[in-house]
Parts: structure tokens; C-alpha cells; sequence
């Protein structure tokens, strides 16, 4: 959806990567702190672009899981969520990107994930 609007918004991710905060938080209207996601989105054009010169992940494609995930690791503020959404669906990794540790427990909780998760027992 966003991906989308951001298409129709700007020209092109350049275009985007030069805006101020409040022209690309017209990306993320009825979303809640649309500023604090249009500064998240801006540094990580930013750090694409610096990294590569370029808007692509080709050669992120080329990379082994570890170093790939220690790059996409050096992008400033880029959360857990948005890491793991790029490795699983532009890389093939087999991970499902939670938001929080909250979704870690749930899952270790239901029994799909090692238990380390859970700071208490669990209640039967």
C-alpha cells in the first residue's frame, strides 16, 4: 500500500530521497507518527543510495544470510520489522518478521518457537 503511494507521489526513489519530512509523510497519511516513518524512510533511501548508488538489492542478492543481514543491520534507525520483512521477502529467508518481542512470546508461548522467549510460566 505505502509502496504503492510512493510511486504515485514522486517520480522516482530519488526524488523521494531529496524530500523534506512532511512531503514524504503524504506517504503515510492515515497512519499513525507518519513524520517518524517519513524520517525512517528518508535515512533508508539515504543509506541505499550511499551504499550502492543505486535503488536496488542486486547485490544484496549475491550475499550469503549473515551478510546480508549485517548490512541491511548498518541502516540507522531501519527497525526489526522492516529487516526482517527485507530478508524474507527479497532474500527467500524463511523468517517471520515479528514487531516485537511481544510476537516472539506468543509464538513460544503456542509452541512454534524455542521458549527462551517467555519471562514466566507458562499457564495451563
Amino acid at each position: 500500500m505505502f509502496y504503492e503511494r510512493i510511486g504515485t507521489e514522486f517520480h522516482d526513489f530519488n526524488e523521494a530521497r531529496v524530500s523534506s519530512i512532511t512531503e514524504l509523510s503524504r506517504v503515510f497519511l492515515k497512519s499513525p507518527s507518519a513524520e517518524w516513518k517519513a524520517f525512517r524512510l528518508r535515512n533508508l533511501l539515504g543509506h541505499v543510495f550511499e551504499s550502492f548508488y543505486a535503488f536496488d538489492f542486486d547485490s544484496l542478492l549475491r550475499k550469503s544470510n549473515a551478510q546480508a543481514n549485517r548490512l541491511l543491520g548498518r541502516v540507522p534507525e531501519l527497525s526489526y520489522f522492516a529487516r526482517n520483512f527485507a530478508l524474507s521477502h527479497c532474500m527467500g529467508i524463511h523468517i517471520l518478521p515479528l514487531e516485537s518481542d511481544r510476537g516472539c512470546r506468543r509464538l513460544a508461548w503456542f509452541g512454534h518457537s524455542p521458549g527462551r522467549h517467555l519471562n514466566g510460566p507458562v499457564r495451563r
